[in-house]
């Protein structure tokens, strides 16, 4: 029997939540299961939310986005929600006046990668760490106004359910950004249900500053070219599996990756090196086109992390457990 209410003019089907939310469909169906967010109404197989529902799922959202574990915050009451959301001001403060982000790095080879990254870095190291045991009872101590870093950046081996239940006990106004070597089916999806970032180890130095930016919602200054994630071949077998999705989504990225990666090679091969411009007190500045070509592969890069979601949300390329 259907509950559905005759008026359904405040209603929303799941997929306009997704839209309005940026919550994946797939997404709120596991936290239906999970979590037992249960819809305002149903109509047989149809889902409908409120509108204040959907109000509530959008603060969700702002606060897992800043590495809260979803886990936390679907309980929690609408003064509760907003406490936390206010909580982020400080951070909104920083990153506006153009600071660099500030980081905590932990796990000895992400330490390395720092060490033997030859240019000035783009982020503001505030701690290094060898692993987690050392690591979380110090940032348990910190807040926002004694040197609590922006986004905590940790290497593991593996990621499982069981190892990001530790990052839980970090200050909820800290971002989380995982890089990993293996992973479980298990430990994916506890990663997107907390709605933390991930990278797959081996990365770049390049690649952590433009994630750390995206979480901690603070531009980079111009910088080195980003290595691409993925090669040629990927991108072809990516778009080649994407096809059974229902969504031409991830095969629209790699068409623009690959747009992308064909202007920089043009604008390479199109830049005399003596292209400068100076300003009015006549210093010079760096070739248009090597600025260009900086931009683009910052552009690309950015869709790549986006891509890469997909990649593991649908396991569109292996990935060795």
């Amino acid at each position: 029997m259907s509950d559905t209410p005759d008026n359904l003019s405040d209603l929303y089907k799941i997929g306009t939540v997704a839209k309005l939310t940026g919550i994946a469909v797939e997404r709120l169906r596991a936290w239906e299961r999970r979590y037992g967010l249960t819809p305002a109404s149903r109509d047989g197989k149809t889902r409908f939310f409120s509108a204040e529902q959907v109000e509530r799922l959008t603060r969700i959202k702002r606060l897992i986005d800043q590495g809260h574990p979803i886990s936390t915050l679907i309980n929690l009451s609408s003064e509760a929600l907003n406490e936390r959301l206010q909580a982020l001001a400080p951070m909104a403060a920083k990153t506006s006046t153009g600071a660099a982000p500030s980081v905590a790095l932990v796990g000895t080879q992400l330490l390395m990668l720092e060490q033997s990254n030859a240019e000035a870095t783009r982020v503001t190291v505030s701690g290094r760490w060898v692993n987690l045991d050392v690591c979380l009872p110090e940032l348990a101590q910190l807040t926002t106004a004694n040197g609590l870093p922006d986004v905590l950046v940790a290497l593991q081996g593996s990621v499982t359910a069981d190892s990001l239940d530790r990052l839980d006990s970090l200050p909820n106004s800290m971002a989380r950004l995982v890089i990993y070597h293996y992973a479980t089916d298990a430990g994916l999806a506890a990663a997107a249900d907390r709605g933390l970032t991930l990278l797959r180890w081996p990365v770049s130095w390049a690649e952590i500053e433009q994630a750390v930016a995206r979480l901690a919602r603070a531009p980079l200054k111009a910088g080195r070219h980003a290595p691409k994630r993925f090669s040629d071949e990927q991108l072809l077998s990516i778009a080649s599996a994407s096809d059974g999705l229902g969504c031409a989504c991830p095969a629209d990225l790699v068409n623009l990756i690959s747009a992308l990666n064909a202007f920089t090679d043009h604008s390479a091969a199109c830049a005399p090196d003596t292209d400068f411009s100076t300003d009015a007190a006549n210093d010079a500045r760096p070739p248009r086109h090597a600025r260009i070509a900086e931009r683009t592969s910052s552009a690309r890069l950015e869709l790549e992390l986006v891509l890469e979601d997909w990649v593991t949300a649908e396991g569109l390329l292996p990935i060795p457990n």
